[in-house]
């Protein structure tokens, strides 16, 4: 299965020490806009920044494919990505309401350590 990545749902992945390891059956897709997202987190000086730089340490191991982005909003390009046949990876609850009246499945963290599809 083909899965986009949103950006709270990378870093949740470090926050709650799970890895992107949990996601090795799958195959693993990142959005332009999702990059952009990590790039401008990491040069900030939060947590959140470090689980960024965190991330993007590890995709760029992983040599994860870059997908050229659609439209200007990181949800918007998500949408689109969700209808050309992609699972969207995602903790935001907004977002994956969308999806699910849409028609589409989401890959989200449950209880902050499993990796769950609805």
């Amino acid at each position: 299965m083909k899965v986009v990545l949103d950006t709270n749902f990378l870093i949740d992945l470090f926050r709650f020490k799970i890895g992107i390891e949990a996601l090795e059956d799958f195959q693993i897709f990142l959005p332009q806009s999702v990059m952009r997202e990590l790039k401008l987190i990491s040069k900030k000086k939060t947590r959140e920044s470090i689980l960024a730089k965190v991330a993007l340490e590890v995709l760029k191991k992983k040599q994860v494919t870059i997908l050229t982005s659609f439209k200007t909003k990181t949800d918007d390009d998500l949408i689109e990505f969700a209808k050309q046949g992609y699972i969207v990876a995602t903790n935001d609850r907004e977002l994956r309401k969308r999806l699910k009246r849409l028609g589409f499945k989401t890959i989200y963290l449950r209880a902050r350590k499993k990796i769950a599809v609805g």
